[in-house]
Formats: structure tokens, sequence, C-alpha cells
């Protein structure tokens, strides 16, 4: 982790002892995060299991005292974790399903997956939407053929939830620097995205089979099948949603400014999709604003998977938007290996 050219893995050590070094401070303030009172949810325990934990290895001077190594180089090993070597051996990789086990745990405890309270509040708003302003506008709008409309529909809506939550999240690991410390102690890219991602991803998924569930009851359970493929299609939505927020983040530096962006993107971009209304029966301007708005061509391509067809045109925006954004996210994020300390 770099902040103003300071590297606290190199700090104070023999170069050879650099990657060993830093994974020692990382094991230390983890183990102090996990034991001392700092919050679970931000912090992972990486402890060097069966072997003697590294800063045992070090004298006060950051040499390295291991029988035999009088040259002040620690000798690289295997642990538990997978650690590796690679290059000159100041780097440090870590197996990539070790690093996301580690990591996962931690983020799906930080997001409370662990505690059934949190689950039933997840579940309110997705209700809310489907049982007060979906059957509420049913009654006048067709019945049991409008809920069949709108069922697809606020499944996707799910998928904008990780937005605002992934936003949350990395602004906590780019402000305290957790990003920089997990990355550089080898921790791979891919690895920890995905450990940040996947939490986020099962919420929409549970979410989305509630409302695949509680929509049968009023449509018929032939319904069921089509709902379930729009469930597990929306992932590729909510993972949409969840690298722009990444992008959101690594763009905009402080508070402010990221709940301007959020502000005018959700409920404008919600409104004007065709979520509780087609599209080609609302005003001009909002079949204006629509034609830019990615929620629209995502939904009109859910609706059709659960309707057994295939929207060509919605499926090619669809996708060329996530690739865009896929790509912008993984560059915005290398950026995360060094600290900004920014809120």
């Amino acid at each position: 982790m770099r902040h103003n050219g300071f590297d606290p893995g190199n700090a104070g050590r023999a170069p050879g002892c650099a990657a060993s070094g830093r994974r020692a401070w990382l094991s230390l303030f983890l183990r102090r995060g996990r034991h001392g009172g700092d919050d679970p949810g931000t912090t992972w325990d990486y402890v060097h299991r069966g072997r003697e934990p590294a800063a045992s290895r070090l004298d006060d001077r950051g040499v390295c005292k291991a029988a035999g190594e009088s040259s002040g180089r620690c000798p690289s090993s295997n642990d538990a974790t997978g650690g590796n070597r690679r290059g000159g051996g100041n780097t440090v990789t870590l197996t990539w399903w070790g690093s996301f086990s580690a990591l996962f745990t931690v983020e799906a405890r930080g997001a409370g997956l662990h505690q059934p309270a949190r689950w039933a509040t997840l579940f309110v708003t997705p209700l809310a939407y489907f049982c007060l302003l979906g059957l509420g506008l049913s009654g006048a709008l067709g019945g049991p053929d409008y809920l069949s409309f709108v069922a697809p529909g606020v499944i996707v809506m799910q998928a904008m939830g990780g937005l605002s939550q992934t936003i949350y999240r990395m602004v906590i690991e780019r402000r305290w620097g957790l990003a920089a410390l997990k990355l550089q102690s080898g921790v791979p890219l891919s690895s920890y995205l995905a450990s940040v991602l996947a939490p986020r991803l099962i919420v929409y998924l549970a979410q989305s089979m509630v409302i695949a569930a509680v929509a049968s009851l009023f449509v018929g359970l032939a319904a069921i099948p089509g709902l379930v493929l729009c469930g597990v299609a929306g992932l590729l939505v909510a993972l949409f949603w969840n690298l722009l927020g990444l992008i959101i983040t690594g763009l905009a530096r402080n508070y402010q400014t990221r709940d301007f962006i959020v502000g005018i993107i959700v409920l404008p971009l919600t409104f004007a999709a065709p979520v509780f209304y087609r599209i080609d029966t609302a005003p001009l301007f909002v079949q204006l604003i629509s034609v830019i708005n990615p929620l629209r061509y995502q939904v009109d391509a859910i609706r059709g998977i659960s309707e057994g067809r295939l929207d060509a045109v919605s499926l090619a925006v669809s996708a060329a938007s996530l690739a865009v954004v896929a790509v912008i996210a993984w560059r915005s994020a290398k950026t995360l290996r060094y600290a900004s300390f920014e809120g």
C-alpha cells in the first residue's frame, strides 16, 4: 500500500524480506482487526496456519532470523492459504480460490447474510414493489395479464440495488486503504472483485426467486419456470449495475458527488424503463429518455425471455453495455492497488 511514496511492506526491512515482511504486516494488522474490536466487515483474518507467523521470523531490524539465512532473505514456502513467490522473490501471490474464500466470508458477514433478520429486510423492497404497487395497478390495468407483464420488470429492478451497495462498500475499501492492503499482499485482482460482487449477486438472486414465487400465486404456477429463468438471466443485469458502482467509486472522489450521481441515476432510469407500463404508450419525452436508458433494454430482454422469445435488439444492446462497463471497471479497479485515502 503506497501513500506519498511510502510502502509499509518494505519500510525498515532488508530487500529480500520485502514480501514476507509485507505478509507479516498484513497478518498482524488483520489479526488485530479480528480480535481488537475493529469492524469485522472491513477486515479479514490472514493467519499462516500450521506455521510460525512471519512476524516471529524477523528481528528488530526487520532482518530474517531463520536458521542458515545469513543473507537476511526469508525462505519461500507454500502455506495453507496457497501463498507462493514469483519473479525475483519480492512478490507474493495467493491462490485464486483461497483468496476468494477468505474474502467472500468476510464480505458475506459484512453484508449480514448470516442474519435471518437481514434477509427479511432484503425481501421487503421487492415484495412492496410487486404486492403494493403491482397489485394496486393490476386492478385498473388488466389483472393477471398485467402482473405477468410487471413481474419481470420488478425482478430487473432488484438488480439496480447492487449499485448503491457496491459504491458504499468500495468507498470504505478505498477510504481506509483496505483494497490496497489486500491487493499488495498478493490477492489476485479478479479474486478480490469476485469476492466483493458475489454477495450482491446472491442477494439479487434470492430477491428474484421471492418475486417469482409470489407472482406465481397470482398468475399461475405455469409462470414459475419463465420467472426463474428471468432471475437467473438477470444475474448479468445485476453484474452490470454492480460494475457501474465500481466505476462511479473510482471516478467520483467525494461523498457529495457520488450521492448526486446515484440520485440522478436510480429514480429517473427506473421510471423511464418499461417496468410498470409500456414505453410506446408513454409521453414523447419519456420515450426519448428511454432510448439512452440501459435499464429499458435490460427489462425488454428479460421480459422477452419470460415470454419465450428473444428480443435481439435489447439483448445486443444489453450485452454490449455489459462488455463496455466490464472493461472500464477492470481498468478502474487497478487503481485500488494504491491507497488514496479519499472519502
